[in-house]
């Protein structure tokens, strides 16, 4: 158990040091394909690593939220009736 600390800490500085490297990689990638007109890549390496999760909400549920955090409500309107 005393060793604990020392490992996560060293897990940790290497963590630091990869995100480092990739995103220096990623930098001199871009620098290089701007001046000669190629492709490099959108997506940093954490993303890579660590996706988001997909949105599966449709766009009522996701404008609900947003009105609800507005403080507003959400109604069906049907589609002959007037605003």
């Amino acid at each position: 158990m005393a060793t604990l600390p020392i490992v996560i800490k060293r897990q940790c500085k290497e963590e630091i040091y990869i995100n480092y490297m990739a995103a220096t990689a990623q930098m001199i990638a871009e620098n290089t394909a701007k001046i000669w007109g190629g492709k490099y890549p959108a997506v940093g390496y954490h993303d890579l690593i660590n996706p988001k999760p997909a949105d599966n909400r449709t766009a009522e549920e996701i404008a609900a939220e947003v009105l609800g955090r507005m403080g507003m409500r959400f109604e069906e309107v049907a589609d002959d009736e007037c605003i």
